[in-house]
C-alpha cells in the first residue's frame, strides 16, 4: 500500500500555503487609497492637515508645501495605477493633478502627475513616505 498520497493531503491540511500579498492586500491597499484621497483634500481645504499623513521624517522636509501654500492650489486628482508591494506594507500612487489659482487678478491653471508612497510602519501606522509633483504647465 503506497501510503504517500495520503501524507502529501495531511502535509497540505497541516502546513496550509502562505497567502500571497495580492490576498492580504485589497483591505491594506483601501487604507493606503484613503491616506492618499485624505491628503488631496486637505490641499483641496487649503487647511495644511495634510502633512499629518506625512511619516515624520518627510513632514520635517516638506512642511514648507502647506506653509508656502504650494498645495493649497490643487482642486482635482485621479490615482492612475496603484502598486503594491509583495509583502504588502507599502503601495506605491500615480496620477494626475489639476489646480488653479488667481495671481494679480489673473486666473492661472495648470496640470501634472504625481506619486505617493504609502507604507506601515513599525508600529502598525500607515503614512506617506514619498511625495513626488511633477507640474507640467
Amino acid at each position: 500500500m503506497n501510503r504517500l498520497p495520503i501524507l502529501a493531503l495531511l502535509m497540505v491540511g497541516v502546513f496550509p500555503a502562505r497567502p500571497s500579498a495580492a490576498d492580504c492586500a485589497p483591505a491594506e491597499q483601501d487604507w493606503a487609497r484613503g491616506i492618499v484621497k485624505d491628503f488631496f483634500h486637505s490641499a483641496f481645504d487649503h487647511d495644511g492637515a495634510g502633512v499629518g499623513l506625512f511619516s515624520p521624517e518627510l513632514a520635517k522636509s516638506h512642511a514648507w508645501m502647506f506653509a508656502r501654500g504650494q498645495l493649497v492650489c490643487c482642486n482635482a486628482f485621479h490615482i492612475v495605477s496603484e502598486e503594491v508591494s509583495p509583502h504588502g506594507s507599502e503601495v506605491i500612487f500615480k496620477g494626475n493633478v489639476k489646480g488653479g489659482f488667481v495671481q494679480d487678478r489673473y486666473s492661472v491653471s495648470f496640470h501634472g502627475t504625481f506619486a505617493l508612497r504609502v507604507a506601515k510602519e513599525s508600529g502598525g501606522r500607515w503614512s506617506i513616505r514619498y511625495v513626488r509633483l511633477n507640474w507640467l504647465n
